[in-house]
């Protein structure tokens, strides 16, 4: 598994930040890493992981304070998600027949240090053109 960040900036950005802390959050419920983040030709997925045999393709939105950063998830958004997925499994053939699913971790930093994770597990899917948000 690939997170990285060192050389290209001497210290990540806050965004990246909360990735790596996400990386590491994932880990600990079981999760398998396999890229953080994959750069496609039409959009990037901040981490691809494995829960199982399930291939998930993680968006992580991250605040300093508790104002819901899974909002800024929008169809435009999901649909690069789902773009980059399609490319990811196009050239990595070993899991292009696993199922696989679009999660959003929300990551929120309500007491400055300590990030807070709310996971939103099949957060969306893909339907051809078209991403429908699941309720959850």
């Amino acid at each position: 598994m690939s997170v990285w960040w060192w050389p290209f900036r001497s210290r990540p950005s806050f965004g990246r930040r909360a990735e790596i802390a996400t990386c590491f959050h994932l880990r600990r419920k079981g999760f398998l890493l396999l890229a953080s983040p994959f750069e496609a030709s039409r959009g990037e997925i901040d981490i691809v992981a494995r829960d199982g045999e399930m291939l998930v393709f993680v968006e992580v939105k991250a605040r300093r304070r508790d104002d819901h950063p899974e909002d800024a998830v929008t169809p435009a958004k999901e649909r690069r998600i789902v773009s980059a997925a399609r490319e990811f499994r196009a050239t990595h053939p070993r899991h292009r027949s696993r199922p696989y699913r679009f999660d959003i971790v929300a990551v929120t930093y309500p007491d400055g240090r300590k990030p807070s994770f709310h996971h939103y597990v099949d957060a969306f899917r893909a339907r051809d053109a078209e991403c429908v948000r699941r309720d959850s």
